[in-house]
């Protein structure tokens, strides 16, 4: 009886760390060809070395909100329109990846390949640019 209390505890207190060292950033989708954000874009958020990517949909300013460790590695693409930013190679790379703790810092933007729009680096912001999907690149998704 002792050992399981023992080991609930130290679990709880495992957990509890792991939720500790969790840190809150926001990904703004904006629009390639004009700057303003983009509301209701679902977005594919991968951590590098997970296997599943984790699906969020921003809000009404293109805010998508997502907790995570200072240490991972973030790949964020938009699904229904298409990323603007320049890829090493595809899939994804270890070098298309943004380490967290830079978003939580600094804040990231990513290159825009779509539009002349630009963004500075907000402080807890991962900034990507996003173009409509023309009817064909919708037709073969």
């Amino acid at each position: 009886m002792r050992s399981s209390k023992i080991i609930v505890i130290a679990l709880s207190i495992s957990l509890y760390a792991q939720l500790a060292s969790a840190e809150t950033i926001q990904v703004l989708v904006k629009n390639a060809k004009n700057g303003q954000p983009v509301p209701n874009e679902k977005l594919s958020i991968q951590l590098y070395g997970e296997r599943d990517a984790r699906e969020y949909v921003t809000d009404k300013n293109g805010i998508a909100v997502i907790e995570i460790k200072p240490t991972d590695r973030i790949w964020a693409a938009t699904e229904w329109w298409i990323t603007c930013k320049k890829l090493a190679n595809s899939p994804a790379q270890p070098s298309d990846y943004v380490l967290a703790n830079d978003v939580l810092r600094e804040g990231v933007t990513l290159s825009n390949t779509c539009g002349r729009e630009k963004s500075e680096p907000i402080r807890g912001k991962l900034i990507i640019f996003a173009r409509k999907a023309s009817l064909i690149e919708n037709l073969k998704r």
